[in-house]
């Protein structure tokens, strides 16, 4: 269909492109052919999800690899300011994660949505040790006690949402700052 002439960048339903439905697949094939006939990797369906947010919230971590050798921006925000890295720590891709904040990344590992949530709220409210746990060691300048609109710290959302060996995780690894934090409610992570 290339070879033919078929538009490559023609947006579907949802402004929904061939890589980006590719990406959902997890066709890595489908996505490397199409990324060589210039496919723009960095293009937005109606969400303004990128086919690296696809990826990471799907677990496609070889696509992802693939997306992100052909220059996918990682820090492209959606359409309520979720980046990939939000998705894939809300999901537990623990391997997507660590993909994205690799060495030489320039993810933004405090990046914050629409209700100013980083990508640990999505892995502690979640109850995604593993990620918690890499986040939090990690040499990512990780802001452990960052609140959201509500006021909510990750630690928050953890004990909010019963998962307790998050909690521990968090206490242990990042001190206790948060446990003294109170939000819009005044209710601490204690009152959970």
């Amino acid at each position: 269909m290339l070879h033919g002439g078929a538009d490559i960048q023609q947006v579907g339903y949802g402004a929904l492109t061939a890589l980006h439905i590719a990406t959902i697949a997890g066709h890595h094939e489908a996505v490397d052919i199409l990324l060589q006939h210039g496919a723009y990797v960095n293009v937005q369906d109606a969400v303004f999800f990128t086919p690296l947010h696809i990826a990471a919230y799907y677990g496609h971590d070889q696509v992802a690899k693939l997306l992100l050798k052909f220059g996918a921006d990682v820090n492209v925000s959606g359409e309520v300011g979720d980046r990939p890295l939000h998705l894939a720590a809300a999901k537990g891709f623990l391997s997507v994660v660590k993909m994205l904040l690799a060495e030489g990344s320039k993810t933004e590992v405090n990046a914050q949505d629409n209700e100013d949530h980083v990508p640990l709220h999505f892995c502690a409210r979640f109850g995604h040790r593993e990620v918690v746990h890499f986040l939090l060691q990690g040499n990512f300048e990780l802001q452990p006690h960052s609140v959201n609109i509500y006021g909510d710290t990750p630690l928050h959302l953890a004990c909010y949402n019963g998962k307790f060996e998050v909690v521990k995780e968090i206490v242990q690894l990042s001190g206790t700052e948060s446990l003294s934090k109170e939000n819009i409610f005044s209710e601490t992570a204690f009152h959970r």
